[in-house]
């Protein structure tokens, strides 16, 4: 298995990473080792030991043709999910995508809104990224309205938010409640995130949560807007429920189903729920909720593993942690703390954590007190 993220071309001289020894602990080509404290932005969160002595001899893909995987899968979802309905996806800016043209048909209008410092996705302005947004300059900008940030211009964004839906209401509100791959890991407060979803209500404007980095327990939650009081209309999701292989989709609200003509076919791709990715899917869901004990386990292991975090990192600049999204402010670059073999990611000024889920107490001792003497000693 060769594990590799797009944002590694940045640096030519990245090492190439080649397997798991355990959850949290890499090894590279070159039998190196190295502490996993970012899961390749989540992709591999969920990567379990038992995994790693499985036989990947399974269809890479049916293509449009159901599987008993896929089956199973679902009713696990139903289990999770008792009022949503889930459509399988190629991607998680597929996911985001078909989340926006399935809020465009049920309302019958065209725009979108979304906020500064949110990522929802590759596709021109979804990213929130001015290289990217220029790439696919062909997308229709037309579609998504972006306001101001909610994390550092709430204010602003909100009136703008209300004037908007006065005057001309979207179908839809993309919300990105934690905000990993543009600010860092940082959380919307609970009282702006209360504000711009009444205000979605009062218009009949769809609420979209785009959980595809922060879903399936990365927050310590299932999803992040458990953390808050609200149920969203949609979710977008992905990347870890699969241990790294791609499986992604989007959940909508039954109530929505009821009225919306376009239940079967809506979209389709080539790799949406593979064999292969549902198995791993099945694996990992029976590792954490094949018995009650278990699943208590896995989420005390969560917390745990954060508060270790929290005993070293707890007065950096900056710090903040819910589950094991752990962001804090350092000057110090990616590339110095690689030399001393831990992999994360910085986003601007802030360091960003996302270890694997599965990772054991000990392996987290280990990553917490090393970055620890990274920082002491720059």
């Amino acid at each position: 298995m060769e594990i590799s993220s797009s944002y590694i071309h940045a640096y030519s001289k990245y090492p190439r990473f080649t397997r798991y020894i355990s959850p949290g602990v890499l090894e590279d080509d070159k039998e190196e080792v190295y502490l996993d404290c970012h899961s390749f932005s989540c992709s591999t969160s969920l990567w379990c030991p038992t995994l790693s002595s499985s036989q990947f001899s399974l269809l890479p893909t049916t293509y449009e043709f159901n599987n008993v995987f896929r089956e199973k899968l679902t009713s696990w979802f139903e289990k999770l999910l008792p009022t949503f309905d889930v459509g399988y996806t190629s991607s998680g800016t597929d996911s985001v995508v078909n989340a926006i043209h399935f809020s465009q048909l049920y309302t019958k209008k065209k725009s979108v809104v979304m906020f500064e410092e949110q990522y929802h996705g590759k596709y021109g302005p979804l990213s929130n990224r001015f290289s990217t947004s220029e790439q696919h300059s062909f997308y229709n900008k037309d579609c998504i309205i972006t306001l101001p940030s909610l994390l550092h211009d709430s204010k602003r964004a909100v009136q703008s938010l209300e004037e908007l839906c006065k005057n001309n209401p979207p179908s839809a509100l993309l919300l990105e409640l934690c905000s990993i791959a543009n600010a860092g890991g940082l959380f919307i407060k609970e009282y702006i995130v209360k504000e711009v979803v009444n205000i979605a209500k009062k218009y009949n404007v769809l609420i979209i949560v785009d959980e595809v980095q922060s879903g399936f327990w990365r927050t310590g939650k299932l999803f992040s807007y458990e953390h808050y009081d609200i149920l969203p209309d949609i979710i977008s999701f992905g990347k870890s429920i699969a241990g790294g292989l791609p499986l992604y989709g989007t959940f909508y609200n039954k109530n929505l189903l009821e009225n919306f003509p376009m239940k079967k076919g809506f979209y389709s791709s080539t790799y949406t729920a593979s064999l292969l990715a549902t198995s791993i899917a099945l694996q990992i869901l029976n590792e954490i909720m094949s018995e009650e004990n278990k699943y208590k386990h896995f989420l005390t292991n969560i917390e745990a593993a954060g508060e270790i975090f929290d005993h070293f990192l707890l007065n950096e600049e900056g710090y903040f942690r819910k589950g094991l999204v752990i962001s804090f402010i350092t000057d110090i670059t990616a590339e110095e703390f690689l030399k001393k073999k831990i992999l994360l990611r910085k986003v601007g000024n802030r360091v960003l954590l996302t270890p694997p889920l599965f990772s054991d107490l000990t392996t987290i001792w280990g990553m917490s007190y090393k970055l620890k003497e990274v920082i002491k000693n720059a």
